[in-house]
């Protein structure tokens, strides 16, 4: 259970940072 919620956090985050590379290349 600790493992799935590391990875998802981990797939959150990097989900985050793409989105937010996203952002600011429209910026």
């Amino acid at each position: 259970v600790k493992k799935d919620a590391e990875r998802r956090s981990d797939v959150e985050g990097k989900s985050g940072i793409l989105m937010l590379n996203r952002h600011l290349q429209f910026k």
